[in-house]
């Protein structure tokens, strides 16, 4: 609990779940997000292997979209082409402490009533227009294994805005 309100207060948002792992994180997101069988969800092209483990993990389906390779994040352009009615989230990568186009993600995300997912496991502690990464989506996810800014020698964490999501990824 120490550990979950302090990493809550650092990144400026309410709530922390604390769990093993990034790909964890990264689960219990899409579980707290509702996210099942049938389901699509958009990840880079160019990312660790967790991002669409995690998507099989709850039976959705990875779209994998091709990155930009000014920043090496998921592409703007191509994820949009790759919105079908069956996606039902976004989760962009801040790989190697570079950010993706938070702004345009969130329009993208906003446009079309899907949540977008930040993974932020390279980005510990990174800032955006002075916000911390994380906190723009509807959920930031961690990893604190050993070769992250943040290392626990293994961990991670999902953090929030929203009371509701929270319980049900803390369940």
């Amino acid at each position: 609990r120490q550990f979950s309100e302090a990493f809550a207060q650092f990144n400026g948002v309410e709530y922390c779940v604390p769990c093993s792992a990034g790909t964890a994180s990264l689960t219990i997101a899409m579980l707290g997000l509702g996210i099942r069988a049938g389901d699509e969800v958009l990840a880079p092209g160019l990312t660790w292997v967790a991002c669409a483990s995690s998507i099989f993990c709850v039976g959705a389906t990875p779209i994998l979209v091709d990155i930009d390779p000014s920043s090496l994040a998921m592409s703007l352009e191509d994820a949009r082409r790759a919105i079908t009615p069956r996606t039902k989230a976004i989760m962009i990568v801040h790989p190697l402490c570079r950010l993706a186009d938070i702004d345009g993600f969130l329009a993208l995300a906003n446009e079309h009533g899907i949540p977008l997912i930040e993974d932020c496991s390279q980005a510990h502690g990174a800032k955006w227009r002075g916000q911390r990464v994380g906190t723009f989506g509807k959920v930031g996810c961690f990893s604190m294994q050993q070769t992250k800014v943040l290392t626990a020698g293994e961990g991670g964490a999902a953090i929030t805005r929203d009371r509701d999501l929270y319980e049900r990824m803390e369940q």
